[in-house]
């Protein structure tokens, strides 16, 4: 039986290993904190449709569109009953806008203000209002499916031990020496660690540990309830989600700066400012509450040594690294989402690159188990809930 350690417990590796203990793998999976406690429990939760991307990065378009139904199968428990997002364009944007869902087959339609109450009439007056079926999905929901798929598969969890590095023999990556020195052995090692790849691979003397940009986006929580997500195009535009009970706000486009490494960034007061007044600006009373908002921060590793990368700095795409072809390193993988919405694509495609045959987008879920109390991170807005 071929075993396989994953590094890293966020969406995509918990993907990866569950496809390859189905495929007959003893799999294991490290992480420094607890599952999903890096970017899967502190993004948005929405699944793209590829709206957004269809004009700057339209290849990743079509997984975008096969993503939702991955999901929704994985794990339908953790879907946001909403409309159809709304987008907000200027004159300039909408044309453009349009053509390019026309030219990916992406259904919309036009959405009048009086439709949608709970915006301020002033805060999209003379824009146009394009609604794009756009899904919301709980991340931690996410996250508790998909660890009690693996561990009905018999993947085992290692958790609060840092990688510490990718322990070589010859050409061929052989095990993970942990922070406390524990050698982990495997015949395939999967790194998923997002910030925390770039440092493994500098401590291999990979070349692909230049090819690596990590950023840094602030989020906010916020109680209250959205009927649908809004989403202004305009740079530093505020990008709303809605959530179970709450609502998630970004700003678009907005200012993300490089980070290296793994640790607790501060949210930046400037930007949170913002962000508060333009929710305050574009929804009516009573839609959130603003005084409760929780700030904090998210970061995001992309592969950019590729030409779908945008200003040398982003790759909303998803990326496979196969040591052993690129570099003569065997046994070691490196995946990249991308988005969340891609993982179930680059999972797909890292065992598929493992096993060596082709690997179906759809994990059909089989009687899963109890998740126990603890395993699967908190949100940031949630300490309460950490015992």
């Amino acid at each position: 039986m071929s075993s396989t350690l994953i590094v890293g417990a966020g969406i995509t590796g918990l993907l990866t290993a569950l496809r390859l203990a189905h495929a007959g793998h003893q799999v294991t999976v490290l992480d420094a904190e607890r599952i999903g406690s890096g970017a899967t429990c502190a993004n948005h939760g929405m699944l793209h449709s590829g709206a957004m991307y269809a004009r700057q990065s339209p290849h990743v378009v079509a997984d975008c569109r096969n993503a939702q139904e991955f999901f929704t199968l994985l794990a339908p428990d953790a879907q946001v009953t909403a409309a159809d997002a709304v987008y907000v364009l200027n004159d300039a944007d909408e044309r453009a806008f349009r053509t390019a869902l026309d030219t990916h087959h992406l259904p919309h339609h036009t959405v009048k203000p009086a439709d949608l109450p709970h915006l301020r009439p002033d805060a999209v007056a003379g824009q146009h209002l394009i609604a794009v079926a756009e899904r919301a999905i709980s991340s931690r929901r996410l996250l508790t499916a998909a660890t009690a798929q693996c561990l009905a598969a018999g993947v085992r969890f290692i958790l609060g031990t840092a990688a510490h590095t990718i322990h070589r023999t010859g050409n061929r990556a052989t095990a993970v020496i942990t922070g406390g020195g524990e050698h982990l052995a495997a015949d395939h090692i999967v790194l998923a660690a997002g910030l925390g790849t770039a440092r493994l691979l500098a401590g291999l003397d990979s070349a692909h540990a230049a090819d690596l940009r990590s950023r840094l986006d602030m989020m906010m929580h916020l109680p209250g309830n959205l009927p649908c997500g809004i989403i202004f195009t305009n740079q530093s535009g505020p990008v709303a989600m809605p959530a179970h009970g709450a609502v998630l706000a970004s700003l678009y486009g907005g200012i993300q700066p490089p980070v290296t490494g793994c640790r607790r960034y501060p949210v930046t007061l400037e930007r949170t400012q913002l962000l508060l007044h333009q929710l305050g600006q574009l929804l009516e009373p009573g839609t959130v509450d603003l005084p409760s908002a929780t700030a904090y921060t998210v970061g995001k590793t992309d592969y950019v040594a590729t030409a779908d990368a945008l200003a040398g700095r982003f790759n909303p795409g998803w990326h496979i690294i196969n040591h052993a072809e690129s570099e003569g390193i065997t046994g070691l993988h490196t995946v990249f989402p991308g988005k969340m919405t891609l993982a179930g694509r680059a999972s797909a495609d890292c065992a598929a690159q493992i096993l060596g045959h082709p690997v179906p987008l759809l994990i059909q879920p089989r009687p899963a188990v109890d998740v126990p109390a603890g395993l699967v991170a908190v949100e940031p807005w949630a300490p309460a809930l950490a015992a």
